[in-house]
């Protein structure tokens, strides 16, 4: 499952996030930004930002990268839970994926310069999970 990040001027995607440390590391400010924007960056489903919702994901992305900055060469984040089958459950065990700085860095500095595009365009960034 990945989630694609594009203009909506284009149909091809800029950049992408998958279900690992790098989306789950950002969930915290995501639901931050759907309080503020009303719009959702979903695995699963679509947000759009356009406008002043725009700014908000900016800001959003900038706080990701300071925060980012701070962190160790790689660290772990919580990406789900493993809670056994139906016939065997198990009590809930974390699961981690490693996450690089090195890389973040790079998929945030794309990230902000899909959203500078946008607002100099007055376009939209479009986010599509599937």
């Amino acid at each position: 499952m990945s989630l694609d990040i594009r203009l909506s001027t284009s149909r091809a995607a800029a950049l992408s996030f998958e279900d690992d440390g790098y989306y789950w590391f950002m969930y915290p400010l995501i639901e931050d930004l759907r309080i503020k924007t009303g719009q959702y960056i979903d695995l699963y489903g679509g947000a759009a930002f356009a406008g002043k919702s725009l700014e908000s994901l900016r800001e959003t992305l900038i706080g990701a990268a300071q925060m980012v900055e701070g962190m160790p060469d790689r660290w772990e984040v919580q990406t789900g839970s493993s809670i056994g089958s139906y016939l065997k459950p198990t009590p809930p065990t974390p699961i981690y994926g490693t996450v690089h700085k090195s890389d973040f860095v790079l998929l945030l500095r794309a990230f902000l310069e899909l959203v500078d595009t946008a607002i100099a365009r007055k376009a939209t960034v479009v986010c599509a999970g599937d």
